[in-house]
């Protein structure tokens, strides 16, 4: 027999892993990760959100979008998804993972169900847009321009392999699809 010092008073019941309700919320993207295929033959971005408020606040839902793939058809959905997620967020030129992380960003929340039983039914996005927050990163005093202006300045001379940032770096021009 183990002692226990365990007051069940003083730590929250696990909440529900139930889906979420079908609907736009505010999220926040609080990590992006590439991971290989289970095949090994392609990757995906692998997205963890938090929804940010509402009757669900503090939830977390998950997106896969593909990467790379043999399948042409997968990559050009997967592509158009982040194109989608880029540009809700404000970005450019997508040049690490980590230009993702710690924005906000509206998201069209789905169920996904297993057909086959098989496994319980989860949350999935279909949809990303811009909320009024999402092109500046949170915690930052700066627009998200102006901080990649000065990460551009910052790597300047690492290189032709140096990341080019996640915006034009010029804050008072359009994006290219806003022109």
């Amino acid at each position: 027999m183990a002692e226990l010092q365990f007051n069940s008073a003083e730590v929250e019941p696990q909440a529900s892993f139930d889906p979420i309700p079908k609907n736009w919320y505010q999220l926040m993207i609080e990590e992006v990760e590439l991971k290989p295929t289970a095949t090994g033959t392609g990757s995906y971005l692998s997205l963890r959100l938090r929804v940010n408020e509402g009757e669900f606040a503090n939830r977390v839902v998950f997106d896969m979008i593909t990467y790379s793939n043999p399948n042409q058809q997968a990559v050009d959905i997967g592509h158009r998804k982040l194109s989608q997620l880029c540009r809700a967020v404000g970005i450019v030129e997508l040049t690490s993972t980590d230009l993702l992380e710690n924005r906000i960003v509206m998201g069209k929340v789905g169920i996904k169900i297993d057909k086959t039983g098989q496994y319980d039914d989860r949350n999935d996005i279909k949809e990303y847009k811009n909320a009024s927050e999402a092109t500046t990163a949170v915690g930052s005093t700066q627009g998200a321009s102006q901080a990649t202006s000065q990460k551009q300045t910052a790597t300047a001379g690492a290189g032709a392999g140096a990341a080019a940032g996640a915006t034009s770096g010029k804050t008072d021009e359009p994006a290219p699809w806003e022109e």
